[in-house]
């Protein structure tokens, strides 16, 4: 028998008064207890953070027309690329968006160019390679035609807007 499971049973054991507490087990369980609720505590936390940014996000988006850039960037608080990683399925596209935001807003801050060779490219390649998004096809071809031309990006992205932003409204 493990430790939770032996404290567990001292603990359900002593309620019913069969046996005394066994403050030994008591005293090494508490921390695993600890770390463990701490654990599910701090997924809750991201979790409801990054609701809230998706939220938020569409929400600008909406609010500039369909325009994926500065200053929506601000919104995207969270890693999309750890959120693909989750598999939680309600924040892929909300993850997907998020990584097409960063990209656009490089493109804004800077040149298409630039863009093409920032961190939020290296994202979008990985995402792209790890097939995150393929079951949204306009978010997963938005990916793809940000290394065709600006031109190209900016029409997906109007697909992603129509399909999956403006409709959350």
């Amino acid at each position: 028998m493990n430790l939770l499971q032996r404290t567990f049973t001292s603990l359900v054991n002593a309620h019913a008064g069969r046996t005394p507490i066994n403050v030994a087990d008591i005293v090494l369980f508490a921390p695993v207890v600890a770390k463990n609720t701490m654990r599910q505590i701090k997924t809750l936390s991201n979790t409801m953070n990054e609701r809230d940014s998706i939220e938020r996000m569409f929400s600008e988006i909406r609010s500039y027309g369909g325009n994926f850039g500065d200053p929506i960037v601000d919104l995207v608080d969270f890693n999309p690329i750890d959120v693909l990683k989750d598999e939680v399925e309600s924040f892929q596209i909300g993850a997907g968006v998020g990584l097409l935001v960063n990209f656009a807003s490089h493109i804004d801050n800077a040149t298409y160019e630039d863009a093409s060779q920032s961190i939020a490219a290296e994202e979008l390649k990985v995402a792209i390679h790890e097939k995150y998004c393929k079951q949204y096809t306009s978010v997963y071809f938005a990916f793809c035609a940000a290394f065709e031309s600006e031109v190209e990006f900016n029409v997906a992205l109007s697909e992603v807007y129509r399909n999956h932003v403006q409709e959350n409204s």
